[in-house]
């Protein structure tokens, strides 16, 4: 995936020098020297393009926080392990201020630091914040790493939410949702933090679910629950999997305390509170990598009412889907996938050939490999094929401007064609 990433950017810079390009594309650094004046520079439904490299204060002269107002904005990294945004403790990491949607994907987001909302503030606006990591961040009141108020309705999902930490003597969440609009927040990791890995307060009903809550708190001053809802609207929390929180998986204001996860799903059938795990994840390797072993008990334990993993299977619980073996009956190897236009504004034509009969398993993937639409299951003939992509995902809706991936199976034989979606 990171070569078929590398190949994807240089295709992008390929397609601009042309002049082929539908939609606005401002670069880092390539057209602007620092993110905030690509920022600055943007209209609605710009992409801010960010190659791979540090950004701070330091290294470039960047000036956080990266104040988001202009609603539709997204702003690209070349993937989380590559493009890093450090403020270097001079100021919350972004901002984001606009009235309606925007989307930060693809970061590690690190050195922030603020009263609240250290790696990420959210103050207004529907901010899809995906696929990043948020690592050593701080704040002295709440949201370590991010903070939601008021009519902010976040989606926040695929994200690893790590060591982030109080800057003082308060109990300070990693992440805190304090807003009168419902969210969701989906797939992520939340780890070693100070204190709570989540609070929700006020009178709202977000949606929490897939999410590791994994040894969040410390022993003294002892604090740290995976989740903590003080919220007078329980918010929905199922299919989560709890492990060594110190103080206890779930702490509900108005329930009675403090609970483990089997005890918090047996409290009422109407609560919203259903399907979480209290078990060990089984990671690969803790700390570094936290994908899930074939035992995890992660491992198709999500919801089973959501989209399902790339391999067609069940939703596994966390910000990565482990691949299983799916079975394809064999058929001859596609032959010169392409692609037009691309990058694309609307959609795209898929052309490939066959050198003979075979049943066609055609996908398309988001950046971290996580299936978005099953285009294709069908037998098909020999020669040429063509399909069209229409830019939606499996549920209908528009795909956010991003790096994507198709890929053609036939079971023995498969191709992979990296895209681009500029809205």
């Amino acid at each position: 995936m990171p070569r078929l990433r590398a190949a994807l950017i240089a295709l992008f810079y390929t397609v601009l020098a042309a002049g082929g390009s539908e939609a606005a594309v401002r670069r880092v650094p390539q057209d602007h020297a620092t993110i905030g004046a690509a920022i600055a520079a943007a209209a609605s439904g710009d992409t801010v393009l960010v190659a791979a490299g540090t950004y701070s204060p330091g290294s470039n002269g960047e000036v956080f926080p990266l104040v988001m107002a202009s609603s539709g904005v997204v702003l690209l990294g070349a993937g989380a392990e590559a493009t890093v945004l450090d403020a270097q403790g001079t100021a919350a990491v972004v901002r984001h201020t606009a009235s309606a949607g925007g989307r930060v994907s693809g970061f590690t987001l690190t050195g922030g630091r603020a009263a609240e909302g250290g790696g990420v503030q959210i103050v207004t606006g529907a901010l899809e914040l995906d696929h990043n990591r948020l690592v050593g961040n701080g704040a002295s009141v709440g949201g370590a790493a991010i903070s939601a108020h008021g009519s902010a309705a976040p989606w926040i999902h695929h994200n690893v939410i790590l060591e982030n930490f109080a800057t003082s003597a308060a109990d300070v969440h990693a992440l805190r949702l304090n807003t009168r609009v419902a969210g969701r927040f989906e797939h992520n990791l939340v780890a070693y933090s100070d204190g709570n890995g989540l609070l929700t307060v006020d009178s709202v009903t977000t949606e929490i679910r897939d999410n590791i809550f994994y040894r969040n708190g410390i022993p003294s001053p002892e604090r740290g629950r995976g989740i903590c809802w003080i919220s007078v609207l329980p918010p929905h929390i199922h299919h989560n999997l709890f492990f060594e929180n110190q103080v206890a998986a779930l702490f509900w204001w108005t329930g009675g305390g403090d609970y483990d996860a089997a005890t918090a799903d047996a409290q009422s059938l109407t609560d919203g509170v259903y399907a979480n795990l209290e078990a060990d994840p089984r990671f690969v390797n803790d700390p570094g990598d936290f994908r899930l072993q074939a035992a995890s008990p992660a491992v198709d334990a999500g919801d089973p009412a959501g989209p399902s993993d790339p391999d067609g299977t069940r939703a596994d619980i966390g910000p990565f889907a482990r691949m299983q073996v799916t079975t394809v009956p064999p058929g001859a190897a596609p032959l010169a996938l392409a692609a037009s236009p691309n990058p694309s504004r609307s959609g795209t034509d898929l052309r490939f050939s066959l050198a003979g009969p075979a049943d066609v398993r055609v996908d398309v993937l988001d950046a971290a490999g996580r299936r978005v639409r099953a285009l294709e299951r069908a037998r098909r003939g020999a020669g040429p094929q063509t399909l069209r992509w229409d830019g939606r995902d499996d549920a209908g809706r528009l795909a956010a401007s991003g790096f994507y991936f198709v890929r053609v199976n036939t079971g023995n034989s498969e191709r992979t064609l990296a895209i681009i979606v500029a809205r």
